[in-house]
């Protein structure tokens, strides 16, 4: 079985999520389901319904 969860590496505000915390991340992962396999990156673009507010995540 395979499934694909992205990850984004800035929040809403701009701000850059530092590695370690990522790195969390991908421990959980690696304890939920035995592994994980990090792949990207990936660009998308996505815009809040509650306020209409776009935002282009990589």
């Amino acid at each position: 079985m395979k499934f694909t969860t992205l990850i984004p590496t800035y929040r809403n505000n701009g701000e850059h999520i530092e590695k370690v915390e990522l790195e969390t991340i991908f421990k959980r992962f690696q304890a939920a389901f035995g592994g994980c396999s990090i792949d990207g990156p990936v660009r998308g673009h996505w815009v809040d319904p509650t306020n209409g507010t776009q935002y282009d995540d990589e």
